[in-house]
């Protein structure tokens, strides 16, 4: 009922409204050593997955300008680095035809460890001092995400296929 109200885009904007909702006041609490899942990369990351580049790159830019509103760090980067990341997993993924059931949760795991380390670098290029670049406090959140992602993407990515109604033939999605 609210697909056909909304449209696909809606839907989308929906998704990332309700990331808004979790990812502060729950998801940023869940905390390993300072590490937490990060739905606003997986956003773009599932959204590459279950519909291509092109629509990891605009859910990408969105969830990525909504992250950055609340942090410290320069507007843009993190829409800079999650439209790279989701229009890089949509290419990757494209060449896929058809996986077992843990596609999803490895692309998970592996798109948003991309993300994080594009989100390094760049700030490191760029001089955000905010940010770390510790070498082991780095790999340590990009472990901890991973593995974080890994698990919500399954859910996330059921979610975007339905805000995205793409066809169920998608890499482990069928």
């Amino acid at each position: 009922m609210i697909g056909a109200v909304v449209g696909r885009n809606g839907r989308v904007l929906l998704l990332i409204l309700g990331v808004i909702l979790l990812q502060g006041p729950v998801l940023d609490r869940v905390q390993v050593a300072r590490a937490h899942p990060d739905l606003f990369l997986l956003l773009p990351v599932v959204a590459g997955l279950v519909a291509g580049p092109g629509e990891g790159a605009w859910v990408g830019f969105i969830s990525g300008l909504a992250a950055d509103v609340p942090l410290p760090t320069a507007f843009g980067l993190s829409a800079l680095v999650f439209t790279l990341t989701g229009f890089a997993v949509g290419s990757i993924v494209q060449t896929l035809i058809e996986g077992p059931w843990w596609v999803v949760p490895l692309t998970g795991a592996v798109g948003t460890a991309i993300g994080e380390l594009l989100y390094v670098g760049i700030a490191a290029v760029t001089d955000q001092s905010l940010v770390i670049s510790d070498p082991k406090a780095v790999a340590y959140i990009v472990v901890v995400a991973g593995m974080a992602n890994a698990i919500l993407s399954v859910p996330a990515a059921i979610a975007m296929r339905w805000a995205v109604n793409a066809e169920p033939s998608s890499p482990g999605m069928a």
